[in-house]
């Protein structure tokens, strides 16, 4: 019977000899693949199990020391351009988070009193994250120190601003808000409202819900802004505007067309003024198809003329084809009001005449219109 194939150069106890005499057995066994006896491929060695973080030259770690270094000679070369006598450090390669710092002493006008500014920037790395290197800064300025977190970048602008605010003279009031006007355009997001700042948030895994909202808020916004604008282009057609042809007579979109007696809300009339020479003229206009029509059928033309102050106005109308109407009356906030009409002038039974006295200086309207329903044809007026 051959050995099984796990046993290779057993050492095995004479049969002539007993266990008891201290004789051991020593086995010596190779690695198998119990998959690759299944599947018929060849034994593969150890899988080690995969790291978040890849094991290269490139990884996060050694990009934060190149960070770190570039900050480092960018803090020693702007104290060389200043003429700074400072001392910049910077961590160890494997200290985590990695750090910069800076220190200085500025003589005062007293040789035994100086003035201390320090900084000391944090550089945390953040892998997978929307930015992979966030910075915190912890600054000291004659006595008063603050600390500004949450940078997601700092270059030489920002580096250059912060030295001139450390190295400077003594400041009064408020010194941490100098230091955040600085880095405020490069600080993410620190409180849920502050949507115009970006969120370092890990990309495809984390959704910003408040972006999102405020997104839906800005087309929310929008859509209202159109739908209102429809409704007001739909009032403007039902209501549009009487606009004036020449000779006076109103066109068929005019928006009067309450009847009278009442209110009527309209929209206010934009007309030339009659020149002085048209004076008490008569004029031949017709009531058809170009003329308005009142909410109970009847047709209707209107113009305007503007008076002064206890100036009079006398309007006349006459036809030989139906009862005439006048109505005086102004716009006030949009509205028609009636002050002033005639139906019969005496003496005459189917003509009318309406005489006013203007008590304000302004424009006035005035309706020509029928008393029967349906009525229409030529006629004549006279504006003075």
């Amino acid at each position: 019977m051959s050995a099984h194939p796990v046993i290779a150069n057993a050492i095995l106890p004479s049969p002539a000899k007993s266990r008891n005499q201290g004789e051991c057995m020593t086995i010596t066994t190779s690695p198998i693949d119990d998959t690759a006896n299944i599947s018929g491929r060849s034994p593969a060695g150890p899988t080690d199990v995969r790291p978040i973080l890849s094991r290269s030259a490139d990884n996060t770690w050694e990009r934060t020391k190149k960070i770190r270094s570039d900050l480092y000679h960018t803090l020693e070369a702007l104290c060389v351009q200043r003429g700074l006598e400072a001392l910049v450090l910077q961590s160890d390669s494997y200290v985590h988070p990695a750090w910069v710092k800076f220190e200085s002493w500025t003589p005062s006008n007293d040789p035994g009193i100086t003035a201390r500014a320090a900084m000391t920037i944090h550089i945390t790395a953040k892998p997978y994250h929307r930015f992979e290197w966030i910075y915190k800064m912890d600054w000291e300025k004659h006595g008063t120190s603050g600390t500004v977190d949450h940078v997601f970048r700092l270059g030489e602008p920002e580096i250059d601003g912060l030295l001139t605010f450390l190295t400077g003279p003594p400041s009064r009031g408020l010194r941490s808000r100098q230091v955040r006007r600085i880095l405020h355009p490069v600080q993410l997001r620190e409180r849920w409202y502050e949507l115009w700042k970006p969120h370092n948030k890990v990309p495809t895994i984390r959704r910003d819900w408040m972006q999102v909202a405020s997104l839906g808020l800005v087309l929310a916004g929008g859509l209202l802004v159109v739908l209102g604008t429809q409704g007001q282009s739909l009032l403007s057609d039902s209501t549009s505007t009487s606009t004036f042809q020449p000779g006076g007579v109103a066109s068929e979109s005019s928006p009067v067309t309450a009847a009278l007696g009442e209110t009527p809300a309209v929209t206010p009339v934009t007309s030339p003024t009659p020149s002085a020479d048209e004076g008490a003229s008569v004029q031949t206009a017709t009531l058809g198809a170009t003329s308005a029509k009142l909410d109970d059928g009847r047709l209707y033309d209107m113009r305007t003329i503007h008076a002064e102050a206890g100036q009079q106005i006398v309007a006349t109308m006459r036809s030989a084809d139906f009862d005439t109407l006048l109505v005086l009356g102004d716009i006030t906030n949009g509205t028609f009001r009636t002050l002033a009409t005639n139906d019969d002038n005496p003496g005459e039974s189917s003509n009318s005449r309406v005489e006013f006295v203007a008590p304000a200086a302004g424009d006035y309207v005035i309706l020509f219109t029928s008393y029967d329903q349906a009525a229409s044809g030529p006629y004549t007026y006279s504006i003075k």
